[in-house]
């Protein structure tokens, strides 16, 4: 949600188009424990009429900790359907060509 925040995009009200979570895929890679400084990066990719993948990447001191994807959809919550992406979505969102965040943006916990 931070995320798509920073690139101005609202979970329910995009042109009066809401997103909701389709799946999610987790791979852990490494341990973590509490205080540790995890790096954060998150990016889009496969845009589609109605969908698009989030990925993310947790690394600490480089090496890799967290691989996930969650795949989202555009939704009119009052029809109750999926429906076309906005361009307020589409042109808002950073796409990557790669299936794996690039470096930039880069989300920073709070």
């Amino acid at each position: 949600m931070q995320f798509l925040r920073q690139v101005n995009i609202l979970e329910s009200t995009n042109e009066g188009v809401g997103l909701i979570l389709t799946d999610v895929t987790m791979n852990f890679l490494a341990q973590s424990f509490h205080g540790d400084e995890l790096d954060c990066a998150t990016a889009a990719a496969n845009p589609g009429a109605s969908r698009f993948d989030l990925y993310y990447k947790i690394e600490r001191d480089g090496a890799p900790v967290l691989r996930a994807r969650t795949g989202m959809a555009c939704f009119d919550y009052q029809r109750q359907r999926v429906c076309r992406m906005t361009d307020q979505i589409r042109d808002n969102l950073p796409w990557s060509s790669f299936d794996e965040p690039r470096d930039e943006p880069t989300v920073k916990p709070t």
